[in-house]
């Protein structure tokens, strides 16, 4: 999308970026802390854990910031956690298939897993797949809050998720498209927070998204 911002802004077209940061001027950018989240899902993780096991990392696609980010913050909860063992960590492009079959390789190798830090939920529905396929137990735990993985935490399937909220984002970015067109201030960056969704919060997260209302401005503009 490079090539594109460039064109737009040569162009003197406002743009809302969204999601993952770019390079090009912006009237502002609506996202989450990727570092943040990625810190947040390992931490939770660990301390579920006892602060020491064996554990798999399944990243998402190399070149997505959101992976980069994601994956800068686990190694920040490693370094704060050293009685977890990672046993190896493989790349699921943030798609189910290729996570399962990662999780596949690692369960061929590892006769011990106690759980799987994945970077998306996507991700971790694969890895449940291949632990079901193969009759085998792990925690799971995710990124993205999606209505399967909120139910797979709903009866027990997953640990967690962290809220990546792409709804709340893409409605707060409308909204920012909008007040850029009113001449209303905008703040540089908008940042939602990192919420952990687990068997104590998870049910506001099974509305479906077509039912769920738009954060009002003052609640995510600070």
């Amino acid at each position: 999308m490079i090539d594109s911002v460039k064109k737009l802004n040569d162009a003197k077209i406002p743009i809302v970026l969204v999601s993952n940061p770019l390079p090009g001027s912006f009237v502002t950018y609506v996202g989450a802390d990727d570092f943040e989240i990625g810190y947040r899902e390992a931490r939770y993780l660990f301390e579920k854990l006892g602060a020491k096991g064996k554990i798999v990392v399944i990243e998402g696609t190399p070149a997505a910031p959101t992976n980069r980010e994601r994956v800068r913050g686990y190694q920040r909860a490693f370094a704060e956690f050293p009685g977890i063992q990672v046993l190896g960590s493989g790349i699921g492009n943030y798609q189910q298939p290729d996570a399962r079959r990662v999780m596949e390789k690692f369960l061929t190798e590892h006769k011990e897993i106690d759980a799987v830090l994945s970077a998306n939920d996507s991700m971790a529905l694969g890895a449940l797949e291949a632990l079901k396929a193969t009759n085998r137990t792990a925690i799971v735990i995710g990124i993205n809050g999606i209505l399967p993985a909120v139910k797979q935490i709903e009866t027990g399937g997953m640990l967690a998720s962290v809220d990546f909220n792409m709804f709340k984002i893409g409605c707060t970015a409308t909204r920012a498209a909008v007040r850029h067109l009113r001449r209303e201030p905008l703040p540089e960056k908008v940042m939602l927070p990192a919420e952990v969704i687990d068997k104590t919060n998870y049910k506001s997260w099974l509305v479906p998204v077509d039912q769920r209302t738009c954060p009002e401005w003052s609640e995510v503009a600070r």
